[in-house]
């Protein structure tokens, strides 16, 4: 792939994509953003490319610019942040669909939850879906605080219990014989 005809410096540009784009995604964690900010770099090289002293190394130079572009998104981020109340009615105006895997394992998570004992059951959606606290939580259940603990940390180890026990093997039944 080339840019112009015999433009060595656009030739350069292409050549380190494929660089830019891993040290991006490491910057940035998401596919998307790294994207963004491989465009970003590309489109700022272009623009300084009058700044750019032949015989230096042109990936260096690059990856500079590159790592002053994610800052740059950084600081913008984080001042949009700030600036921005949190309002949950337009929150639940713009709802994000879950995508297939984190239906999978909510579904999984909930069937789960559901194999627990009654009362460790309770609890658990008590204090992690309701977000009572363990007094609270002791008060609705007419037990104690200890006792609301113990169910959880009970809980708890049971579904790390079941999630790391491995499948047990299904047979298949014998073909019939003809």
């Amino acid at each position: 792939m080339r840019v112009r005809g015999d433009d060595k410096f656009g030739d350069e540009l292409v050549r380190y994509m494929p660089d830019l784009y891993r040290y991006a995604l490491s910057l940035s964690g998401k596919t998307t953003d790294a994207e963004e900010l491989v465009q970003d770099t590309m489109r700022k090289a272009l623009e300084m490319k009058s700044q750019y002293r032949e015989g230096t190394d042109i990936r260096s130079w690059l990856f500079s610019i590159q790592f002053n572009s994610h800052r740059s998104m950084i600081k913008a981020a984080v001042r949009r942040r700030t600036r921005e109340t949190f309002d949950p009615d337009a929150a639940e105006a713009y709802p994000v669909p879950a995508n297939q895997y984190d239906y999978l394992l909510y579904t999984q998570a909930e069937e789960l939850i559901e194999k627990l004992p009654r009362d460790q059951k309770q609890a658990l959606y008590c204090v992690v879906f309701e977000g009572l606290s363990y007094q609270q939580t002791a008060e609705k259940l007419a037990c104690s605080e200890g006792t609301v603990k113990s169910r959880i940390a009970r809980a708890r180890a049971c579904l790390i219990e079941m999630v790391h026990e491995p499948e047990p093997q299904r047979q298949l039944a014998a073909a019939p014989r003809m």
